[in-house]
């Protein structure tokens, strides 16, 4: 164990125990880093169970903007989105303190989440594509009901309401696409005269969506749900399905079709 997550260990313990006052931690489990969250299951000497999640200092989380589209991101912004999801059919975790800590930064303490990560169920049962596609039809119905909460425009979901607000689509690809060519490392990747024809290649496509998409109902899409970003439960007539989402800051006022219940 680096001095780094010792630190980061130990303070977790203390801030659990501080807002579980009658309670001792017992086990800390390190889980799912990625790159952009701590992640840590509490276990307290009860047999009560907890969730810790805050942002990491590096990486991709370290420049406060969302990687696909450029909006911004935090910890707060994704607790606004699990506040949403409360009246769909997604699970989410009860939000038990969301605070800020001068060594951990914000952080939120979250119910545990039951079930297994979603890769965890489909090694288990030996990626078999009968039991991955059975899994798929439940969690596609269980993301159509986000289809539940629609806006009046297009944005991000944002603690605050929504953010980059456009009554257009097109529009506001038309803002994310600015944001691109503004972001040295997108640009990096074309040169100047191919970046020029993509350019007008999507300014062509762009005219024909404001044509076509201005009666489409933005809905809530949640788009980085991927196979460590959510659990689902392990066995029973709900097997495979979504027992709980926790990794859910990347949501936008979206059109339906491009959805990840599509």
């Amino acid at each position: 164990m680096t001095t780094d997550q010792a630190v980061r260990e130990a303070r977790i313990r203390k801030v659990a125990e501080r807002h579980f006052r009658e309670r001792t931690v017992g086990r800390l489990e390190q889980n799912t880093t990625g790159i952009m969250h701590w992640n840590y299951r509490i276990e307290f000497a009860d047999g009560g169970k907890a969730f810790y999640r805050s942002y990491r200092s590096e990486g991709p989380a370290a420049h406060g903007t969302d990687n696909f589209f450029g909006d911004p991101i935090s910890l707060e912004r994704e607790l606004a989105v699990m506040k949403l999801l409360r009246r769909t059919a997604v699970p989410v975790p009860e939000v038990y303190a969301f605070e800020e800590d001068d060594v951990l930064g914000q952080y939120a303490l979250l119910s545990h989440v039951e079930g297994v990560h979603f890769r965890q169920y489909l090694a288990a049962h030996g990626h078999k594509l009968d039991v991955f596609f059975d899994a798929l039809r439940k969690i596609g119905r269980t993301l159509a009901s986000t289809r539940q909460v629609t806006f009046p425009q297009f944005g991000s979901i944002q603690p605050e309401g929504l953010g980059g607000a456009r009554p257009n689509w097109a529009d506001r690809l038309a803002d994310i696409l600015l944001r691109h060519e503004a972001n040295p490392h997108v640009r990096s990747h074309f040169t100047k005269t191919d970046w020029s024809k993509l350019r007008a290649y999507i300014e062509t496509k762009l005219d024909l969506a404001r044509a076509h998409v201005i009666a489409a109902a933005p809905q809530l899409v949640i788009y980085d749900l991927h196979v460590r970003n959510f659990n689902v439960w392990e066995d029973g007539e709900r097997a495979g399905d979504i027992s709980g989402a926790f990794d859910v800051e990347f949501a936008l006022s979206l059109l339906s079709s491009l959805s990840d219940d599509s």
